[in-house]
């Protein structure tokens, strides 16, 4: 029994594996890295030569990670209950603080978290030209950030004041980066791409 809670120990604290690619870094105010690997989540504590944390394993394809504003938390998509939700893991100086939770569960894709100052987290819900920014309040409450006219809305990313929101907008007409005031009904396009 020490012998396997060894192993285990040791293989929780093992680099991700060097041959395949990571993807989805995110980096805490703090400074620690999280990145998906192979569909798990790990964390690099202490600083670019640190150690790195194994937060999540299993078959579930665990990606597209946000810290939460006070890092003691990652919020990211899971397709762990048989789609693509959002989950969120507490994260302590030696890992997973306990197990991820399900924080949303609405038929279809989601994924793409953003997490504001507040706690809430906005994200993309639906696929191809359905594609919607939702935000979700620390309470669960859920709405649309925006009427949806501008075509698919993806990559969300809130500004460091929690005030604003960029995003990307897709449709036949081309591709915008926007930003959203979310106090208001305020949309400004700061980049276009026409075809």
């Amino acid at each position: 029994m020490l012998v396997a809670f060894a192993t285990l120990l040791l293989a929780a604290q093992a680099p991700p594996p060097a041959e395949t690619a990571a993807a989805d870094p995110a980096y805490a105010r703090d400074g620690r890295l999280a990145v998906s690997v192979r569909g798990d989540l790990w964390v690099l504590a202490g600083g670019d030569s640190g150690t790195w944390i194994r937060i999540t394993s299993g078959p579930a394809s665990d990606r597209q990670l946000a810290w939460t504003p006070d890092g003691s938390a990652l919020v990211f998509a899971s397709d762990r209950a048989g789609r693509f939700d959002l989950w969120r893991v507490g994260i302590g100086s030696a890992g997973a603080t306990g197990e991820p939770e399900r924080i949303t569960s609405a038929p279809g894709w989601e994924g793409e978290p953003t997490v504001g100052t507040a706690g809430d987290v906005v994200f993309v819900r639906g696929t191809g030209p359905t594609a919607r920014l939702v935000r979700r309040d620390s309470d669960g409450a859920e709405r649309l950030v925006t009427r949806g006219r501008d075509g698919a809305e993806r990559w969300p990313a809130y500004a460091p004041d929690g005030r604003r929101l960029a995003y990307v907008t897709s449709s036949e007409r081309g591709t915008a980066l926007r930003l959203r005031w979310l106090e208001g009904d305020s949309t400004t396009v700061v980049l276009n791409n026409r075809p």
